[in-house]
């Protein structure tokens, strides 16, 4: 019978499930940098430091996927460096809706609507209607949660971190990060590499 839990020595207690092929190794690491991001929908705006962490894999079945020594050292990557991430979380985000900086492709991109759409939430929370800073996204981004898949394909390991979103409430967004820095900005579950990257 296969294992239901899984233990990292720095990480702390995973549990294991298994859907449609989808193995996930779930569990929760304090972020306390995280807790700044406290968008919630129509919910109570509230941060939290206990962020949900998820190594996932699509392999066989009959094999018993165990996260690997690269994907643990990413997630240990994620939580030292937390505070210069979350910093590069809201610039990257404030500089997508404002159309600067690399493309994500996605619709959001400098639009014009996106950036009403946070304005709205902007002007019920701080009586502000415009996006001034980075600092902003901490109420237009919440409930982060992060990901990082089995990816023997690619020759480089990557973390998606999940958010709800003011401007995609609907799908939610995420960051796609290597540990050190953002390279790519989508629909959650689906971002890609910046455009040129």
């Amino acid at each position: 019978m296969p294992a239901k839990k899984w233990e990292h020595p720095e990480l702390g207690s995973f549990r294991c499930e298994r859907d449609y092929g989808e193995t996930r190794w779930i569990g929760t690491v304090e972020l306390p940098a995280f807790s700044v991001f406290r968008f919630r929908g129509t919910r109570p705006f509230r941060g939290t430091k206990r962020i949900e962490l998820a190594f996932e894999s699509f392999a066989d079945e009959e094999e018993m996927f165990v996260p690997s020594k690269v994907m643990a050292r990413l997630a240990l990557k994620i939580v030292t460096n937390q505070e210069k991430l979350a910093k590069k979380i809201k610039q990257a985000y404030f500089d997508e809706l404002w159309g600067k900086g690399p493309k994500s492709g996605m619709w959001w991109h400098g639009d014009e609507e996106a950036r009403q759409y946070c304005a709205d939430v902007l002007q019920k929370r701080v009586k502000r209607t415009t996006i001034a800073s980075p600092d902003d996204f901490e109420l237009l981004l919440g409930e982060p949660s992060i990901q990082i898949t089995d990816d023997e394909e690619s020759p480089k390991q990557f973390a998606r971190i999940s958010f709800g979103s003011a401007f995609e409430d609907e799908h939610g967004t995420e960051a796609l990060t290597d540990g050190t820095k953002i390279v790519g900005i989508g629909y959650e579950g689906e971002a890609s590499l910046f455009r040129g990257s």
